[in-house]
């Protein structure tokens, strides 16, 4: 008979202790792709924009506009950059349509909002290495259509016209295996751990320097937020399991909520302060 899977097994296998955004509807907008943050009924001083990278930091975004007394609004869709004019896919595609009519009616919230004086900041969260080609990128994984670094800064430029504080959050750290099953087979079966160290994660974030340099010489008002230093170990290690055991990872690249919490400090002191 096949053995049984162990329940700790089971608990990593399933990320037990990770959590989704519960969804906050905003009134005349598509609810899958529109949620409210912070407090009902107050100024909407903050829009956080983006694909499934934005969605984890929805958590310490809404904690930090609650303390605050403020409300935000998240504007996010899985596998679209936060970017006007450019799209991942071919101009005469569905899909291309769809993603530049999403990106439009984001701007559309975000110009209104910038009118009345009440949006002051904007964060745009994205995968980088899903935009952009990297030595990593394997055989089988699309290549990225040309033309974001520069939709990237247009994008940044005509918010920073409209009057609002504009961050960048880097690309966190990515493991090169789903980080939650490959614990939970180390468990049972005695696979090897997850490993990615600090000098690994340094050398790929070469593929994004010359976009991370246009960004400084180009915007040089724009905040880059970087998280990679709350997820190394002491040993110079990117970390994806906590000290009681929680997984930080939820697969290679999205991190669990117990993960950005840890971030919360980092977005309050940009953000808040």
């Amino acid at each position: 008979m096949p053995q049984r899977m162990p329940e700790v097994v089971a608990e990593y296998d399933a990320v037990k202790g990770d959590e989704k955004f519960p969804k906050a509807p905003i009134d005349g907008y598509d609810p899958q792709y529109f949620t409210r943050l912070g407090e009902a009924g107050k100024p909407c001083h903050l829009i956080v924009w983006g694909d499934s990278h934005a969605s984890v930091l929805l958590h310490i975004i809404d904690e930090l506009c609650s303390e605050n007394q403020i409300s935000g609004i998240a504007a996010r869709r899985g596998g679209v950059a936060p970017v006007i004019g450019w799209s991942g896919h071919e101009s005469s595609s569905g899909l291309h349509a769809t993603d530049i009519a999403f990106n439009d009616s984001v701007m559309e919230v975000i110009r209104k909002l910038s009118d009345t004086g009440e949006l002051k900041q904007v964060v745009l969260a994205f995968r980088w290495s899903y935009y952009i080609d990297t030595p990593q990128r394997k055989a089988d994984e699309p290549l990225p259509r040309e033309g974001f670094p520069s939709a990237l800064i247009a994008t940044v430029k005509e918010l920073e016209q409209l009057g609002v504080e504009v961050s960048v959050v880097l690309e966190v750290p990515i493991f090169e295996m789903h980080v939650p099953k490959a614990v939970a087979l180390h468990h049972w079966r005695g696979w090897p751990l997850p490993c990615l160290t600090q000098e690994q994660y340094k050398e790929r974030q070469q593929a994004y320097q010359p976009l991370l340099q246009r960004l400084r010489d180009e915007m040089p008002h724009v905040h880059l937020i970087d998280a990679s230093p709350y997820l190394f170990s002491d040993a110079g290690e990117v970390e994806f399991l906590s000290k009681e055991g929680v997984l930080l990872y939820r697969d290679e690249h999205h991190l669990t909520k117990t993960a950005t919490m840890r971030l919360k400090p980092l977005f309050e002191n940009v953000l808040f302060k």
